[in-house]
């Protein structure tokens, strides 16, 4: 669908989730009036089957916040998305078709490395949680294919902590996000090494975004 898109602007949003109706023209203004916005999103509230709200998604709002936010998870949520497709000159956005389980957050995490995007302060998307979730049927898989998309932007942005392996990204996302791998043992000490390899991540980041006076977006457990 991405290929044969046409249009200056492509909005997403799968089948079993809703908008407000609102959403669209609210992120079609904020993209007219922001030209060096490629991408824009919006806050999330979780629904159940049936619709009724479970809890909101707190999603950061700035730029500088959503790639901080891309190296433990989605910054952006698909069904939130719309896109600017000129923002994007060499080719059409595609998603890696290889990647079957967190496809939006490998083509979210690559596109927020080099375009400015936002997130809306307005709660417009809702994202349906129920039993057939491919996030629930093959929750392992979809945790381990998160971790490796992690790792690879944190390796990317910083490449001292190329040595942290597989693992110490699944032990780290466990602790600050709530995505606990089947076996996964909360003890004292795992907590103690994904702690200390956060205030390391956090530590990097503010140092290499000195000039910035906002701390880090806080990463909200989105499971």
């Amino acid at each position: 669908a991405l290929a044969a898109a046409q249009g200056e602007f492509i909005a997403f949003l799968n089948h079993d989730d809703q908008c407000d109706p609102r959403r669209s023209i609210v992120q079609l203004e904020f993209l007219h009036a922001h030209r060096e916005i490629a991408a824009v999103g919006t806050q999330i509230a979780h629904i159940d089957a049936a619709g009724a709200h479970l809890r909101d998604i707190n999603l950061p709002h700035d730029s500088l916040g959503i790639r901080w936010f891309a190296l433990m998870d989605c910054p952006i949520r698909q069904s939130a998305l719309m896109l600017r497709r000129t923002a994007f000159p060499s080719e059409q956005p595609r998603y890696d078709e290889s990647v079957v389980f967190n496809s939006d957050y490998e083509f979210v995490s690559r596109m927020v490395r080099s375009l400015p995007c936002a997130n809306l302060p307005e709660r417009l998307t809702q994202y349906r949680k129920h039993s057939n979730n491919t996030s629930r049927v093959r929750f392992d898989l979809f945790v381990e294919s998160g971790a490796k998309i992690s790792q690879r932007e944190i390796n990317l942005t910083f490449p001292q902590f190329s040595h942290w392996t597989l693992d110490d990204v699944l032990e780290l996302r466990a602790i600050v996000i709530g995505y606990l791998p089947a076996g996964f043992s909360r003890d004292l000490k795992t907590v103690a090494r994904a702690t200390d390899r956060f205030l390391d991540l956090q530590e990097a980041w503010s140092s290499l975004h000195s000039h910035q006076s906002d701390l880090p977006h806080p990463i909200n457990p989105l499971v």
